[in-house]
């Protein structure tokens, strides 16, 4: 009887492939960081399992050595499968990498696993590294007061009715944030880290809207951080401003709160509206039908244009008393509605003094060339 020996030789490499890119996010609540890194490898063995081992099982690797950032792997985390070859229950080429660490075991920033695996004819793979990265992409939101309330006071150097507040005087309590002034440590956000901005609106009124006008840009974030904020009279006008108080932290994480700011004044020492009036009234028809679409225009100490509803009204409000105004509507639309070969008749009796036109309605309508009187001209330029 003879036996016979076949030996099976294998100097290839086993790989590990290229993984996907891992981000992971730091706990706001404990400043730690979870981490779940899958990996994988293959090798030309894994084809012809059957003549490596029996039985025949799915994967041939192992994992040879894993470190984190050029050191031993620590305690804290823990590869799945495990290190080592485990007789014929191999897995299947895929490895995932899990644990929590601290700010200092993890820290904000980028990390790399460097891992090797082995095949069961003891060829090792190069080493393959494996980046990842440690974030914290949120801030800490302030806790504001549910408003405040201030009266004005004189500038004395431009005599004009001003407060300024502080942004951490909107600030109800503390707020602990694990990167506040320091990478990696928990403490409270400074005091020095607080902005303060009010809504001013386009024209320095408050309008209830967030936007450029404010100083914000299209995140909501100050594009001019002020730890500060000063209300004048405007704001007075107004009464209740609206305030929106922020937080940056070390990574220049923006967070914010909303709350208000009543402003009074007390003390009188912003200038007295100015007594005003309104000025209104109808554009209609000589039978009383109302016109709309009509332009009107208020002239003299102030200059508005409205234009009439379907209800032929129109109105001007905040017009300052003791100035002269003028009211001067104006349609010119639809110049032959309502104009026959009547018209003719009519018009060539008021000329001859038979019929006058004694409505100003018709007195208009009759002047085709606007030259302020009825002529023949008149009557030669409407048969054109």
């Amino acid at each position: 009887m003879f036996t016979q020996y076949i030996f099976v030789h294998d100097k290839v490499r086993p790989e590990v492939l290229d993984p996907t890119d891992f981000t992971f996010y730091q706990n706001k609540n404990n400043c730690n960081t979870s981490v779940s890194i899958e990996f994988s490898a293959q090798d030309l063995c894994s084809t012809y399992t059957e003549v490596q081992q029996v039985p025949a099982v799915a994967g041939n690797l192992a994992i040879e050595r894993v470190k984190l950032n050029g050191a031993e792997l620590p305690s804290w985390l823990t590869v799945t499968p495990s290190h080592a070859l485990n007789g014929d229950n191999k897995g299947t080429n895929s490895w995932v990498v899990t644990g929590t660490g601290d700010a200092s075991q993890l820290p904000i920033g980028d990390h790399k696993l460097t891992v090797i695996v082995r095949d069961d004819c003891g060829n090792l793979s190069l080493e393959k590294k494996i980046p990842f990265s440690i974030k914290d992409t949120n801030g800490i939101a302030p806790i504001c007061y549910h408003g405040l309330s201030t009266d004005l006071m004189k500038d004395p150097d431009t005599g004009e009715g001003a407060m300024a507040i502080w942004a951490t005087d909107f600030k109800a309590s503390d707020v602990q944030d694990c990167n506040a002034k320091t990478v990696g440590v928990k403490e409270n956000i400074p005091d020095n880290q607080y902005y303060v901005v009010k809504d001013s609106g386009a024209d320095g009124i408050a309008d209830g809207v967030w936007d450029s006008h404010d100083g914000l840009n299209e995140a909501g974030i100050p594009t001019s951080p002020q730890t500060s904020v000063i209300f004048d009279c405007d704001d007075a006008k107004v009464t209740q401003v609206a305030v929106r108080l922020y937080t940056k932290d070390a990574l220049g994480n923006w967070a914010w709160c909303e709350t208000y700011a009543i402003v009074t004044d007390a003390r009188k020492v912003c200038p007295s509206a100015a007594a005003s009036a309104a000025i209104g009234g109808a554009i209609t028809t000589e039978n009383k039908e109302s016109v709309e679409g009509v332009e009107v225009a208020l002239s003299g100490h102030s200059s508005v244009t409205k234009m009439t509803g379907r209800d032929g009204e129109f109105g001007f409000s905040g017009v300052t008393l003791g100035y002269d105004y003028s009211v001067t509507p104006h349609l010119d639309k639809n110049p032959l509605n309502g104009v026959s070969t009547f018209d003719l008749v009519l018009i060539t009796k008021d000329i001859m003094g038979v019929q006058p036109l004694n409505i100003p309605y018709k007195l208009i309508a009759a002047d085709v060339n606007n030259s302020r009187s009825v002529t023949t001209l008149d009557l030669i330029q409407l048969r054109n």
